[in-house]
C-alpha cells in the first residue's frame, strides 16, 4: 500500500511541476529553462508510469513497455540536458549537450527500429547502457567546465550542480542494473535521486526567480527614485525659468510706469493728444496690460491670492467708467457696442480683480470680432445673483477649442485671422472667479460668435461696508522736477527710498510742490539721512543692494525714534508671501509698480490727513483725561509686539477716544469687518489676549 502511495505522489508531484513550469515559461518566454523544466518533469513521469506503473496494469504489454523504456531513455537525457545548457550558457557547455542529444536520439531510434522488428530486449539494453554511459562522460565533462570557469558561484547554480550529483548516482544505478540485466530494481534507487534532483532543479529555478524579482525591484525602486529627482530636477527648471521671467516682468514695470506716466503727463501738459501719439499711447497700454496679465496669471498658477476680496464694490460703476473707453476702441473697427447696465449693483471682490475680468472679456469681444461687427454687454441682477452677459459676432469656436479656453497660454487659432496674444486672458478671468466664488458659461460656434455669461454673487447694498475708491482714470498730476534737499519747516518730509534714478525723479515730482523731498538708493543711505533729517513719510522698493526694503523697515520698527514713521512700499513684487511680509513688518501700503500716480498722491496726502487728525485727538484727550497715561509704555508695547501702524491708529482711537468698531471704521476709511480684524486677528493673537477689556487693560 505504501509503495502506490509513494508511485501516485511521485507522480502527483511530476505533473504539477510539469504544468506549473509550463505556465511560468508560457508567460516568460524569454526564459528557456522553465520550459526545460517543463519537459524534463513530464519526461521523468513518463518514465516512472511506464516503468512502475504500467506493469501492474491489466492491458500490460512487455513489448510496448520496452518501447517505452527506449521513448523515455531519449527523452530523459535530452530534456535533462536542455535543462543544463539553459543554466550554464557557456560555449563549451552548449556545444558538448548539442552532441550528446543528437547522438542519443540517434541511438535511440536506431534501438527502436531494431527492437521493433526483431522484439529484442538486447537492443533496448544496449541503447540504455549506452546512452547512460555517455551521459556519465557528459555531465563529468560539464562539471569540470563548470569548475573551470567558477560557473558555481551564484545559488541557483549550486543547486543545479548538486543536483547533477543525484543525476550521476542515478545514472550509474541504471546503468549497473541495465548491464546485469536486473529486471527488478528498488524504485528509490533509480527514481529517488530522480526525484530529489527535481526538487534542487526547481528551487534553483525559484531561487533565479527570486533574484531577478528582486533586482527589478531594486531597478524599479531605483527608478522611481530618480524619476522622483529628475522631476525635482525638472520642477526647480521650471521655476528658475518662471522665476526668471517674473523677474524680467518686474524689472519691465519700472520702465514702462515710467513711460506710461510721463506720457500722459505730456498729454495733459499739452491739453491735446496728436494723431501720430494714438499708436505709442494704444501700445503702451497693450504692454503694461499684458505684463500685468503674465503676473497675475502666475499668481494663479501658484495658488496665491493678494487680492482683498472681502470689499463690496458698485460693479455698475465699473461699466459706466470703462464702456466709454472700450467704445473708442471698437470704433476704429467699425465694432457697435450696445449695453444694458443696470445701476447700483453690488458685489464681494477685489476691484482690481473686477477690473481686470471686465478687461479681459472685452478686450477678447472686440479682438475677435471682425470689422462692422456687432458687441452686446447686458449687466443685470436676479434672485441674488449678478448675471453679465456679453455676446459678439466675432469668429467663434470650435468645440474642440472649448475644451482648452481656460488653460494658461492657450491661443484660439482660426484660419485667415492675423490676431495677437498669448492667451491668457480667458485663464485669468477663471482663475479669479474661483477665487470670488463665480462662475463663467461659454457658448460658442465657429463662424457666428461667442457668447460668455459671468455670474456673481449679489451683496446687499443695505449691508455695503464701504465702497472701493479704486478707479479706472489714469489721470497724472503734474508736479515740478526738482531734486533740492532744503527743508521747508512748514511742509511736511517725504523720504523716497528707490535705486532707479529715473523711477526715483518721477516720484519726486509728484510731491516736491507740497512737500520736502529726501532721496535715497539703497536702506543704508535712508538711514544715513534719517539720522540727518526728520521724515514724515517713507516711500520705498523692495529690491535693492546693499540693504532692501524689508531690511529697511525692519530696522526702523526697532529704533524708538523711527518707529512711528508710516512706509508705503512701491515695488514690482507682487507676490502674495511679499505682500503679507511687508504688512506684517509694519508697512501702512503696499502699492505694486506699474502702479496709478494720482492714486499714489491720494494715498499719501490721505496718510497726512489722518495723521494730523490722530495726532490733535490724542492729545486733546491726553490732555483732558489721560494726563497721567505714559505713552512712552504705550508705544513701547506696540514696538514690543511689532504692531503695524494702521494696528497703532486703531488701538489709539480705540483706547484714547473710546470710540466704537464703526466709529473707527469711518475715521480710517475701512469696514467695520476690518477693524475687527486688526483686533482680534492681529493685534489678540501678537499680545495673546483675546477679549477686547484685556487688550484696552494691557496697554494702560
Amino acid at each position: 500500500m505504501f509503495e502506490y502511495l509513494l508511485k501516485g505522489g511521485f507522480l502527483g508531484i511530476c505533473i504539477i511541476l510539469s504544468f506549473y513550469h509550463f505556465i511560468v515559461w508560457f508567460g516568460r518566454k524569454y526564459d528557456k529553462s522553465n520550459l526545460s523544466y517543463s519537459l524534463y518533469t513530464f519526461a521523468l513521469f513518463f518514465c516512472v508510469f511506464n516503468g512502475q506503473v504500467y506493469p501492474e496494469m491489466d492491458i500490460y504489454n512487455k513489448n510496448l513497455c520496452l518501447i517505452g523504456v527506449i521513448i523515455a531513455s531519449i527523452t530523459m537525457p535530452v530534456t535533462i540536458t536542455f535543462f543544463i545548457f539553459t543554466i550554464f550558457n557557456t560555449k563549451k557547455i552548449v556545444k558538448i549537450s548539442k552532441l550528446y542529444c543528437f547522438i542519443t536520439i540517434i541511438i535511440g531510434l536506431i534501438s527502436l527500429f531494431f527492437f521493433c522488428f526483431t522484439f529484442n530486449r538486447m537492443f533496448v539494453n544496449i541503447s540504455v547502457f549506452i546512452i547512460a554511459s555517455l551521459g556519465i562522460i557528459v555531465t563529468s565533462y560539464i562539471f569540470y567546465n563548470i569548475v573551470k570557469y567558477k560557473l558555481y558561484q551564484s545559488t541557483k547554480n549550486k543547486l543545479v550542480i548538486a543536483g547533477l550529483f543525484f543525476l550521476l548516482f542515478s545514472g550509474f544505478a541504471s546503468a549497473f542494473a541495465t548491464a546485469l540485466e536486473i529486471e527488478e530494481v528498488i524504485f528509490l534507487v533509480i527514481f529517488g535521486p530522480y526525484l530529489i534532483m527535481s526538487f534542487l532543479f526547481a528551487i534553483s529555478l525559484a531561487s533565479g526567480f527570486n533574484k531577478d524579482h528582486y533586482a527589478l525591484k531594486k531597478l524599479s525602486d531605483n527608478l522611481e527614485i530618480q524619476v522622483k529627482e529628475r522631476t525635482k530636477e525638472l520642477e526647480q527648471e521650471k521655476n528658475l525659468k518662471t522665476t526668471f521671467f517674473i523677474n524680467i516682468a518686474h524689472e519691465i514695470k519700472t520702465p514702462i510706469t515710467l513711460i506710461k506716466n510721463f506720457f500722459e503727463k505730456y498729454i495733459r501738459k499739452m491739453k491735446k493728444i496728436d494723431d501720430d501719439l494714438i499708436p505709442v499711447q494704444t501700445n503702451i497700454n497693450i504692454l503694461s496690460h499684458t505684463i500685468q496679465n503674465f503676473l497675475t496669471q502666475e499668481t494663479l498658477n501658484r495658488g496665491e491670492i493678494y487680492y482683498d476680496h472681502e470689499q463690496i464694490i458698485n460693479i455698475s460703476d465699473f461699466f459706466n467708467n470703462t464702456l466709454p473707453l472700450f467704445k473708442i476702441m471698437a470704433n476704429k473697427k467699425e465694432i457697435l457696442i450696445d449695453s444694458a447696465i443696470e445701476q447700483n449693483l453690488f458685489t464681494t471682490a477685489d476691484p482690481i480683480a473686477i477690473n481686470q475680468i471686465i478687461n479681459n472679456l472685452i478686450e477678447n469681444a472686440i479682438k475677435y470680432t471682425n470689422q462692422l461687427g456687432k458687441i452686446n454687454i447686458i449687466l443685470k441682477s436676479r434672485n441674488q445673483k449678478i448675471f453679465l452677459d456679453i455676446k459678439d459676432t466675432g469668429i467663434g469656436m470650435k468645440k474642440e477649442q472649448l475644451k482648452h479656453i481656460f488653460n494658461p497660454y492657450y491661443q484660439i487659432k482660426q484660419e485667415k485671422q492675423n490676431i495677437q496674444g498669448i492667451g491668457m486672458g480667458l485663464s485669468i478671468v477663471k482663475g479669479l472667479l474661483d477665487q470670488i466664488n463665480g462662475q463663467i458659461k461659454i457658448k460658442s460656434q465657429s463662424g457666428e460668435g461667442t457668447h460668455i455669461t459671468i455670474i456673481l454673487n449679489s451683496a446687499d447694498s443695505a449691508e455695503k461696508l464701504k465702497e472701493s475708491s479704486y478707479t479706472v482714470s489714469e489721470t497724472i498730476i503734474q508736479a515740478n522736477h526738482s531734486n533740492s534737499k532744503k527743508i521747508d519747516k512748514n511742509k511736511k518730509t517725504i523720504l523716497i527710498v528707490e535705486d532707479n534714478h529715473s523711477m526715483s525723479e518721477f516720484i519726486s515730482s509728484l510731491f516736491i510742490i507740497n512737500y520736502n523731498i529726501l532721496s535715497a538708493s539703497n536702506g543704508i543711505e535712508a538711514i544715513g539721512l534719517l539720522n540727518a533729517f526728520h521724515a514724515d513719510l517713507i516711500i520705498s522698493d523692495i529690491m535693492m543692494d546693499q540693504m532692501d526694503g524689508f531690511s529697511l523697515v525692519s530696522l526702523l520698527k526697532k529704533e524708538k525714534a523711527h518707529l512711528l514713521i508710516p512706509v508705503i512700499f512701491l515695488t514690482a513684487k507682487s507676490t502674495l508671501e511679499d505682500k503679507i511680509k511687508g504688512l506684517e513688518l509694519g508697512a501702512i501700503d503696499y502699492i505694486e509698480k506699474p502702479f496709478n500716480a494720482n492714486e499714489l498722491i491720494f494715498k499719501v496726502k490721505n496718510q497726512f490727513k489722518l495723521m494730523d487728525l490722530i495726532t490733535q485727538n490724542v492729545h486733546l484727550h491726553i490732555k483732558d483725561e489721560f494726563s497721567e497715561i505714559d505713552l512712552d509704555q504705550f508705544y513701547q508695547k506696540c514696538q514690543e509686539h511689532k504692531l503695524s501702524e494702521r494696528e497703532i491708529e486703531v488701538l489709539q482711537l480705540m483706547k484714547f477716544e473710546k470710540l466704537s468698531n464703526k466709529k473707527i471704521a469711518e475715521r480710517l476709511d475701512i469696514s467695520v469687518k476690518s477693524v475687527e480684524t486688526y483686533l482680534y486677528n492681529r493685534i489678540a493673537i501678537k499680545i495673546g489676549l483675546f477679549s477686547k477689556k484685556e487688550i484696552l487693560t494691557y496697554f494702560s
